[in-house]
């Protein structure tokens, strides 16, 4: 008799499926955080399978804020070993200040996938909201003397008189004094010439060649009650813009919390015949400054 084949192969086809790296995502695509919180947490996901080492980069990008002001700038990589299947989480610092901002916002994304894995959700905003309370801008100045349209003034000797004003947050207020023989003050440049804090305190200075002599007035002020629970000192420092002789400036000691104090500018040595306009600005170095009226005045 004769043999036939003799052997054969089985195959057993399999029914699982293939081992899968699986794919890496961000947990959430949006994340929100408070200036004055210390820090966000960013989530990486690996789902979907485990096989094998894997790995992503990470890094921030600034949008409305800016890293080294709003936040500290993070990059890195996120490793994953075989059968790690757990999630993967990274800190960025936020930064906190006492500027009003508003909402800023930066971003964060994946990149650079290795081992096989695939990639999802792979950037996400965070968002940076303001914890302080918005500028407000001191009142206007309110101009005293000399009258709007006072005629016949002595210009070897004019006195200009307005009060001093609040600022509602307890900032640092600047008073700009502009004269000019013209109405729109253009080409009135300003000029430092003394600084008085509005405490307890008698500053008296020179200005140089300006004769310049300065009180000190006695009031008090409150900081923002977010940075300070206590009564601050409030310095006020007086500008003056396009003046011409010689300058005396004086500020009338108030008492209590009484800020409508009046203070004065003396001019000398005014040109005869001639109209001057002035006006005082009232700033906070925060953005907020408030003008009063244009008055003028015409000497001799």
């Amino acid at each position: 008799a004769t043999i036939g084949t003799s052997s054969a192969t089985l195959t057993i086809t399999e029914d699982d499926a293939a081992p899968s790296q699986g794919g890496l995502a961000l947990a959430s695509t949006v994340y929100s955080v408070s200036e004055d919180g210390s820090s966000v947490t960013i989530t990486v996901n690996r789902s979907g399978g485990s096989s094998g080492a894997v790995s992503v980069d990470y890094a921030t990008t600034d949008d409305t804020a800016t890293a080294g002001n709003d936040y500290v700038a993070a990059s890195g990589t996120l490793n994953w070993s075989d059968g790690d299947a757990a999630s993967k989480s990274f800190t960025i610092t936020i930064s906190d200040d006492s500027v009003y901002e508003g909402d800023e916002g930066f971003n964060v994304s994946l990149s650079n996938v290795t081992g096989g894995a695939s990639l999802g959700a792979s950037s996400a905003t965070v968002t940076i909201t303001e914890d302080d309370v918005a500028n407000q801008a001191p009142a206007a100045p309110t101009l005293i003397s000399v009258a709007d349209g006072s005629i016949d003034v002595d210009g070897s000797s004019v006195t200009l008189e307005w009060n001093a004003v609040n600022d509602p947050d307890g900032d640092v207020v600047t008073y700009t004094l502009y004269h000019c023989e013209d109405a729109s003050f253009t080409g009135c440049s300003g000029m430092q010439v003394a600084s008085v804090m509005n405490s307890p305190v008698m500053l008296a200075g020179l200005g140089g060649g300006m004769g310049l002599a300065m009180l000190g007035m006695i009031g008090t002020g409150t900081r923002r009650q977010r940075l300070f629970s206590l009564i601050a000192v409030v310095m006020m420092t007086v500008v003056l813009s396009g003046c011409e002789g010689n300058i005396e400036i004086t500020v009338e000691p108030v008492s209590g919390d009484d800020r409508s104090n009046a203070m004065s500018n003396t001019l000398t040595g005014l040109q005869s015949g001639t109209t001057y306009y002035w006006k005082v600005v009232a700033s906070d170095g925060m953005g907020g400054e408030a003008s009063s009226e244009t008055w003028s005045f015409t000497t001799l």
